[in-house]
């Protein structure tokens, strides 16, 4: 799969957090089918967000501030993975 060749980022630990949030989050992604070619990955909802804030224990100010970096990350992710797509779609001929 496209995402076991992310590369490895050194992660500022005073944030390892939110990317702890964003990973264990990825699995309330839905996938929207890709037709003639893979499937792609939508936003991380973000009532899951909400959800991953109240049950440990955020203020809204913090929530906010995760809410923020998922989407930051989704930004990143999603370009990551159209480019991956792109690479591994057949070459016309």
């Amino acid at each position: 799969m496209l995402a076991e060749e992310a590369p490895i980022v050194a992660v500022d630990m005073t944030l390892e957090w939110v990317w702890r949030a964003w990973h264990r989050l990825g699995d309330e992604r839905h996938w929207q089918p890709g037709g003639m070619g893979p499937g792609q990955p939508c936003r991380i909802p973000w009532t899951a967000v909400q959800a991953w804030a109240r049950e440990h224990g955020m203020d809204s100010e913090t929530a906010e501030f995760l809410d923020d970096m998922i989407v930051a990350m989704e930004d990143v992710f999603s370009e990551w993975w159209r480019e991956k797509a792109r690479e591994a779609a057949p070459k016309p001929e």
